[in-house]
């Protein structure tokens, strides 16, 4: 068994404050580029595995090829900004910035594979064999960005604010048996996010929850332009696959195949504007999200027989999303414009197969094949 556990948790914090110009900024940012794996066996490398289980104390035997990933991230930014005018110079102009940005890169692989081996009994009754890839990232962000201007009676007053929170993930899952002979096998499982919570359930392999605020505000002067933006942008290409490939394999019970993606994201963008003073302001909360998935469970060139059991190749890709943009601006005495734009893309492929002359045997009358 391969495992890696990432977790982390940043805090970035940002304050200005002057007398023209006050500008706050936090940026957090994580980059993780990862390569797990689990393998018996490897064609390119000509190595050969030869592996007999023989009867002990129990003559029913487990063989786990398992290899595992969890990224956890948790990352909070907030930038604050604050100007104060100068009552001897009430003509002098006031600027407050105040902005926060999250960043989360995530590139990884992580790999079970049974590759060029043999695997058999002597003596013992059954191996029951397992081969799964586990690729799971959790993040959660907050970012806020606030300015603040008092200007002074006859001042012009500028004020500007920005949260945003950015995701770009890119990972590939794979879980094979491939140019290997299975015999004497009580079960087969080759399972690429399978993975169950204690409810049951399947568990995410993106578990998203992202918070963008901006805020500004403007109180005295002559005149007064503020912007305030959020945005929240998720970029996520998975790859997960499950296989038997250029193998044979005899079982006297289940033989599984199983490819599941699941993204469960949440993601809220929202800006607030205040103003006393005549002039113009513009919010601005945009949420963007990008989901490709290639989910792929396949038997090729394979002979595959159950004695008594159920053949099963399944896959899934699930997509859970809960979005949030909204604007608010206050004034006495301002031209106030608003925007608000969620954009949500999926591109999915979902394939199940029994393909390139594969032979599958079920002995019980009563079980079946099962492509889903």
């Amino acid at each position: 068994a391969a495992s890696d556990v990432y977790k982390r948790q940043n805090i970035g914090g940002g304050v200005a404050k002057a007398g023209t110009v006050g500008a706050g900024a936090a940026v957090n940012f994580v980059q993780n580029t990862n390569q797990t794996i689990a393998q018996l066996g490897n064609s390119d490398t000509n190595g050969r595995l030869n592996l007999t289980f023989t009867e002990n104390q129990s003559k029913n035997h487990i063989l786990n090829v398992k290899a595992e990933e969890n990224n956890d991230n948790i990352q909070v930014a907030i930038g604050v900004g604050a100007a104060k005018g100068d009552k001897n110079n009430n003509s002098a102009t006031q600027a407050a910035a105040g902005g926060s940005f999250n960043t989360d890169v995530l590139k990884n692989s992580v790999s079970a594979i049974i590759d060029n081996s043999t695997i058999k009994t002597e003596g013992a009754d059954s191996i029951a064999v397992n081969v799964g890839a586990e690729n799971h990232s959790t993040s959660y962000k907050g970012a806020g960005g606030m300015s603040l201007n008092i200007a002074s009676n006859s001042s012009t007053s500028v004020g500007g604010s920005i949260g945003g929170n950015l995701n770009l993930i890119n990972k590939t899952t794979t879980a094979a048996v491939k140019n290997s002979k299975i015999e004497d096998a009580s079960s087969v499982n080759v399972a690429a996010n399978a993975q169950k919570d204690k409810d049951g359930n399947l568990k995410p392999t993106e578990e998203l929850v992202s918070v963008g605020v901006a805020g500004s505000v403007v109180t005295g002067g002559e005149s007064a332009y503020n912007f305030q933006g959020a945005i929240g942008v998720d970029v996520i290409n998975n790859i997960v696959s499950a296989l038997i490939d250029e193998s044979q394999v005899t079982s006297s019970g289940n033989v599984n195949v199983d490819a599941n993606n699941y993204v469960d994201n949440g993601n809220i963008a929202g800006s607030l504007g205040f103003a006393k003073s005549k002039g113009v302001g513009v919010g601005i909360g945009t949420v963007v999200d990008v989901i490709t998935s290639t989910v792929n469970a396949n038997i090729t060139n394979s002979t595959v027989t159950s004695t008594n059991g159920l053949i099963s190749v399944d896959s899934d890709a699930k997509e859970d999303l809960q979005f949030l943009a909204v604007n608010m601006g206050i004034t006495t005495d301002q031209t106030v414009a608003t925007a608000n734009a969620i954009v949500n893309v999926l591109n999915n492929t979902v394939g199940a197969s029994v393909t390139n002359l594969s032979l599958i045997h079920i002995s019980e009358p009563t079980r079946h094949l099962r492509i889903s």
